[in-house]
């Protein structure tokens, strides 16, 4: 597990989490890095579900940014609208 350390700013922290199918974790990733945000923890688990592109393993992203929350949300869109869930 991974110790985070933060640093008193002014600005605030964005913290979310997002689910991936682990099949596309290392695309996810890197979509997720490009936009600058940093991963900070991630848990894989099972989806039992009638919708066979989410159903199997699938990953909790817990992610973070320095970015206002308004920019972060812009710059998620496109990330987000990849994933299979609808």
């Amino acid at each position: 597990m991974k110790h985070i350390t933060y640093q008193r700013t002014k600005r605030r922290l964005v913290q979310r989490t997002l689910t991936t199918p682990t099949k596309d974790l290392d695309n996810c990733k890197s979509e997720f890095t490009n936009a600058g945000f940093q991963i900070l923890s991630e848990h894989t688990f099972v989806t039992k579900s009638v919708q066979k592109d989410i159903s199997g393993d699938n990953t909790l992203i817990i992610y973070s940014t320095p970015v206002p929350l308004k920019d972060a949300i812009d710059k998620l869109k496109p990330i987000i609208d990849s994933l299979p869930y609808k």
